[in-house]
């Protein structure tokens, strides 16, 4: 559990920002503001993740923990979702079993966007919820209802489940319920579209710019082998063993037929996914970590998959203890590359305490006068203002450029006594470094460099510079 309540995040990602973002709204304070008058703050994605946490928030204070623990709920909520739709799937109640094993084995799929705090886990959720209800509803069951409200809740946390609602839509079609597809298409655009005019009226006509900024990444289309080649890495063997069922297994007869893949909403949104993962890797500065759609999808498919060559392989029994073997090697793989990274982490808990500790200190004996470019929450949860955020100046940079105007200035001045400069190379790709090293360098020293030895992603070591007599 101290891992659990540990007071920072590692990355100065998602989660303080998150967290800031909803103890602003439960203040009653603006979110979304003009980012040219300096200190941007509301987190790029659609705000739903951080709605879930406001209450918490709003109870026990801008800890991280709050945060974690949403989090939490949605990854269970998750393997609770690929199980029930295993089950749906899948007559052998031995194999559905394995289904939240096999979300774990796919940790090299899932493994940071199922325990690191984001928007992904909930996002996906409320899009697989919003999948089954399409599902009944073209099977021609009720659920065009709970389709368009769980389709906006996930578009509500992050914008790239619109994809899923093209999914859905194309569910019902395919389904021959061309009016429940009209309806469910009308009632999604009326809510979103509702939703997002309120939010610019609320926002002084900002909530869009924030939420519309990933429209602006830059796309490295020369890096496109490489993403092809790390997207067969991971998905090879999974998409082998679909096509596999398809040529040779024997599947179950019930449920959808012809045209099976597009009534198919779960195994449609696999295809989607997949076809979409290039184009969101291929952004700049962007993480692998986009495949928790993908491993949950796979899920139940994988499983009915071998349902479906189980009558095969108990025919060849040789070839059945060789698969086996394969696949047992395979995980051990798996697993192998997954739990050494989050050992580390674990070993590295005190040396990280130690780390945040100092800098806490260093906070708090600025009085206030302090600039954390990253991992926000050094600066809020220690009583110094939430000044520039790195990540968020970043994201404007593209579109507004002036952003990084006000910082300028006050750099200029040697407004901060101290500034809490995060790991280098980090920062200035972050930001422009010809703007910003002349200014650190003219008005500050550096006066000591804390957590070189400590394991905590962009932000460590950090270079604490001191405004210069």
């Amino acid at each position: 559990m101290r891992y659990f309540f540990f007071p920072y995040g590692d990355l100065g990602w998602a989660i303080d920002h998150i967290v800031w973002n909803a103890w602003q709204m439960a203040n009653g304070q603006p979110v979304y503001t003009d980012p040219r008058l300096g200190d941007p703050a509301a987190f790029m994605y659609t705000p739903g993740f951080t709605f879930l946490c406001v209450p918490l928030v709003a109870i026990f204070g801008p800890e991280l923990w709050t945060a974690r623990l949403v989090h939490l709920v949605g990854a269970v909520l998750l393997v609770v979702l690929a199980t029930r739709e295993a089950a749906r799937r899948v007559g052998n109640r031995r194999l559905v079993a394995f289904a939240p094993g096999l979300v774990i084995l796919l940790g090299s799929l899932n493994f940071s966007a199922l325990i690191e705090v984001n928007p992904e886990v909930w996002a996906v959720a409320f899009a697989l919820l919003a999948l089954r209800a399409t599902q009944r509803a073209a099977d021609g069951g009720r659920g065009l209802r709970a389709a368009v409200l769980w389709s906006c809740a996930a578009v509500a946390t992050k914008q790239t489940m619109l994809a899923y609602v093209a999914v859905a839509a194309v569910a019902l079609l395919a389904g021959r319920r061309a009016r429940a597809a009209l309806l469910y298409a009308g009632g999604v655009a009326a809510l979103l579209g509702a939703g997002a005019a309120l939010g610019q009226w609320v926002t002084g006509g900002w909530f869009l710019t924030y939420v519309l900024l990933g429209a602006h990444h830059e796309l490295l289309w020369g890096q496109l082998p490489d993403v092809l080649r790390f997207m067969a890495e991971q998905l090879l063997p999974y998409l082998l063993v679909l096509a596999a069922a398809a040529l040779w297994g024997r599947a179950r007869t019930s449920g959808p037929r012809l045209p099976a893949l597009l009534r198919d909403a779960w195994a449609l949104a696999l295809v989607v996914e997949i076809v979409l993962q290039p184009v969101v890797l291929l952004k700049r500065g962007d993480m692998p970590n986009h495949f928790l759609g993908v491993s949950i999808l796979l899920v139940p498919l994988l499983l009915a998959a071998v349902e479906a060559l189980l009558p095969r392989l108990r025919e060849r029994r040789a070839l059945a203890a060789s698969l086996g073997a394969l696949c047992l090697g395979w995980a051990g793989w798996r697993l192998a590359q997954d739990i050494p990274p989050l050992w580390r982490n674990l070993e590295q808990y005190e040396p990280r305490l130690a780390v945040v500790r100092r800098l806490e200190e260093l906070v708090r004996e600025s009085h206030g006068s302090t600039w954390a470019p990253m991992g926000i929450s050094l600066a809020y949860r220690n009583g110094a203002p939430v000044v520039a955020p790195a990540l968020l100046l970043a994201e404007f940079l593209p579109v507004m450029p002036e952003v990084v105007q006000p910082i300028l200035a006050r750099l200029d001045r040697a407004e901060f006594e101290t500034i809490l400069l995060p790991n280098r190379a980090s920062f200035f790709s972050l930001l422009p470094e010809a703007e910003f090293r002349p200014r650190f360098n003219a008005h500050y020293r550096v006066a000591e460099v804390v957590g070189a030895d400590a394991l905590m992603g962009a932000i460590t070591p950090v270079t604490v510079l001191r405004r210069s007599e």
